[in-house]
C-alpha cells in the first residue's frame, strides 16, 4: 500500500471519529442538530448558523446528492464529494442569479451557464469560480460577446454584436478591446 493511501486511509478514520465527537457535543451544546444517519448514510444536519443540507454522506462529510440551503435563502442542489459541491450542480441566490453546470472543489469550474439577476447570461467554460476560456455572454440591453476569457475577463480572439446588429472582431487583453483583427 502506498504512503498516499495510508495517510488517505487515516485521515478517513481521524475524520470519522472528529465527526463522531462534533456530533455528541454539538447535539449536547446546541451547535446543530442531525437527523437520520450523517455519519454515512443519508439524513438532513442543520448546522448552529441554520444552514441545512439533506442528502448522503460518507464518513461525516457531504458526499453523493444532497441540496445545501444557506441561511441567507440562498440554495445549492447537486452532487458533492468530500464535504464540497463537485460534479453538476445548481445554485440559486435571493437576488435571482443563477448557475446550472460543473464544480470542482466548491467552485464554479467547468462547463456551466450563468443567469444574472439584471438579465445578464453567461454559457461557457469556468476555472476556478471565474470565466475562463470559450464563452458567450449575452448582456441585458442586447449586446452579445462571443470568444476567449482569462481570469473573468474578454482576453483573446472575439466578437461584440452591438444592438441592430453591427459586429466587432478582433483582439481583447483583460477587458479591454485592442483592435480588429
Amino acid at each position: 500500500m502506498s504512503k498516499k493511501n495510508i495517510m488517505r486511509r487515516c485521515y478517513k478514520r481521524l475524520g470519522k471519529f472528529l465527526f463522531i465527537g462534533y456530533c455528541i457535543v454539538a447535539t449536547q451544546w446546541g451547535f446543530g442538530s442531525c437527523d437520520g444517519d450523517c455519519l454515512n448514510g443519508k439524513g438532513s444536519l442543520v448546522y448552529s448558523n441554520q444552514d441545512e443540507y439533506v442528502g448522503t454522506f460518507e464518513n461525516g462529510l457531504k458526499h453523493g446528492s444532497g441540496t445545501y440551503t444557506y441561511a441567507n435563502g440562498s440554495k445549492y442542489t447537486g452532487q458533492f464529494e468530500e464535504g464540497r459541491k463537485h460534479g453538476s450542480g445548481a445554485l440559486f441566490f435571493p437576488d435571482g442569479t443563477s448557475y446550472e453546470g460543473e464544480f470542482e472543489n466548491g467552485l464554479k469550474h467547468g462547463r456551466g451557464t450563468m443567469i444574472f439577476a439584471n438579465g445578464d447570461k453567461y454559457v461557457g467554460d469556468w476555472r476556478l469560480n471565474l470565466r475562463e476560456g470559450e464563452g458567450t455572454a449575452q448582456y441585458f440591453g442586447g449586446a452579445e460577446y462571443i470568444g476567449e476569457w482569462k481570469k473573468g475577463k474578454k482576453h483573446g480572439k472575439g466578437t461584440i454584436v452591438f444592438i441592430g446588429g453591427r459586429t466587432e472582431s478582433g483582439v481583447w487583453d483583460s477587458g479591454t478591446f485592442i483592435g480588429a483583427q
